[in-house]
């Protein structure tokens, strides 16, 4: 995160807290990104946010799929209806949430897409990533 701040991006907010390890992060807000920064390009696991600024819905849908990732993805807006279309055709994320954050349900399959994962658990799809399919053919 470091090097994004010596790249240009803004610390927004950071919470004071007694750092317990390396892989540790506090809560972090991270602005005006640029593009070459590892923040901009990289995966945060933790409680850091990113914000960006568009004007324009095209806009915001560049900047959500410029990256390498897709594993998971939120739309808030109160046009549920705008919502449910930028989900489906918009966002390239193995999961997209419409006014809701990322959650994990069984009957639900969970997974990336990109350089965000391979394949899906839970649900049926799930069950099918840890078996072998084997087809047979018998002539007589």
């Amino acid at each position: 995160m470091s090097d994004s701040l010596e790249a240009g991006a803004k610390l927004a907010y950071q919470k004071k807290t007694e750092q317990k390890s390396d892989s540790f992060s506090p809560i972090t807000i991270i602005e005006d990104i640029p593009k070459k920064s590892s923040a901009y390009r990289d995966e945060f696991f933790g409680p850091v946010f990113l914000f960006f600024k568009f004007f324009e819905l095209d806009e915001a849908l560049k900047i959500a799929n410029d990256s390498n990732f897709g594993l998971g993805g939120g739309v808030f807006t109160s046009d549920v209806d705008l919502g449910r279309e930028i989900a489906e055709t918009g966002i390239e994320s193995g999961s997209v949430f419409v006014n809701s954050f990322t959650k994990s349900d069984p009957e639900m399959p969970f997974g990336g897409i990109k350089d965000s994962g391979i394949g899906r658990e839970l649900s049926s799809f799930g069950i099918h990533e840890f078996v072998n399919i084997k087809s047979i053919s018998v002539s007589t």
